[in-house]
């Protein structure tokens, strides 16, 4: 959206407060605030992978520098987070961009 390549974005509060001074000659609208936080810091790994190679990638992470650890974001021994309130979203999501090309489009 700064760059005039998007009509619409979305963006955690964060990140937003972070790119608030490079936001602040666009002129926008905020359409939606969500409360709901984003786990951070999980690495999660398909069951699809294989078993010898999921333990390989879980060994490599836990041994890996604190300093990539920290500058990558990821906790090494944390548990799963519920990511049902974010399956939900991208579920909704989904859906909306069924209907981008419509015209109008409805983004609600």
């Amino acid at each position: 959206m700064a760059q005039g390549k998007a009509d619409a974005g979305a963006i955690s509060l964060e990140k937003f407060n972070l790119y608030r001074t490079e936001l602040s000659n666009i002129e926008f609208r905020i359409l939606f605030t969500d409360p709901q936080n984003i786990p951070l810091g999980a690495v999660l790994i398909s069951p699809k992978v294989e078993a010898n190679r999921q333990e390989l990638i879980r060994n490599h992470m836990k041994e890996a520098p604190l300093s990539l650890i920290q500058e990558v974001g990821y906790v090494p021994n944390g548990d799963v987070p519920d990511y049902q309130y974010m399956i939900s979203v991208v579920k909704r999501v989904t859906s909306l961009a069924a209907h981008l090309h419509d015209k109008p489009a409805r983004i609600f």
